[in-house]
């Protein structure tokens, strides 16, 4: 995986350093995206118990 996000990475960020500066890239991969992902976390429902199967979650 670790190999897998280095190559996208590499693919996505070349590109975007003849448009844009490191500076606008490290605030963009290093504040925006994780902000984002973490409301993406926030929207996931919580189990209600410890115990709960797996098909509670899904329906």
């Amino acid at each position: 995986m670790l190999w897998a996000s280095y190559g996208t990475l590499a693919l996505v960020v070349a590109p975007l350093l003849t448009l844009y500066s490191w500076n606008v890239l490290v605030i963009v991969f290093g504040a925006v995206l994780p902000l984002i992902a973490l409301v993406g976390l926030w929207l996931v429902p919580q189990p209600k118990a410890l115990n709960s199967n797996l098909e509670d979650l899904v329906h």
